[in-house]
């Protein structure tokens, strides 16, 4: 782990809602720790949107908030596509502008998105993201079955 994130490798684990990814990621996360990589970020896709338009309607600048999230060696983004609706123009632009930053920095970000295949994401984010997230990254789909036991109501 420490030298794939010291050369900026990616993770996109992709897969239907309950597959687990958050944990894989947490598993991750935990294993890049004990080899030594302690400079860590997570953050759920979602908070970091609300985030980056609360200091716009604030009148401050967006760039404060994708500032904190280029800072940390490796950043794991939790739930890209929060709600499964595709990114607005706004998140697109986002999205971009950080991994695109973090990729000249050379830093690693790893993302979990609810999506049932790479179609599915290119449908629902901006292609130049997209191709962000899949440079240099490891793929992993988690195509079993959801293993949240069912609520009856």
């Amino acid at each position: 782990f420490p030298r794939s994130i010291e050369n900026g490798a990616g993770a996109l684990l992709l897969g239907p809602c309950g597959t687990g990814k958050d944990h894989l990621m947490l598993g991750m996360i935990r294993e890049a720790i004990r080899a030594g990589c302690f400079d860590v970020g997570w953050v759920d896709a979602g908070e970091m949107f609300g985030a980056l338009k609360d200091a716009v309607c604030a009148q401050q600048s967006p760039g404060d908030v994708l500032a904190y999230h280029i800072k940390p060696q490796l950043l794991v983004i939790s739930d890209l596509i929060p709600g499964g609706d595709p990114l607005t123009a706004f998140e697109g632009d986002s999205l971009f502008r950080l991994l695109n930053a973090r990729g000249r920095r050379n830093k690693a970000t790893w993302v979990n998105v609810n999506a049932a295949n790479r179609d599915d994401i290119a449908s629902r984010i901006p292609a130049k993201c997209l191709s962000r997230l899949e440079l240099k990254s490891l793929v992993v789909r988690t195509l079993w079955s959801d293993y949240r036991p069912e609520v009856s109501v």
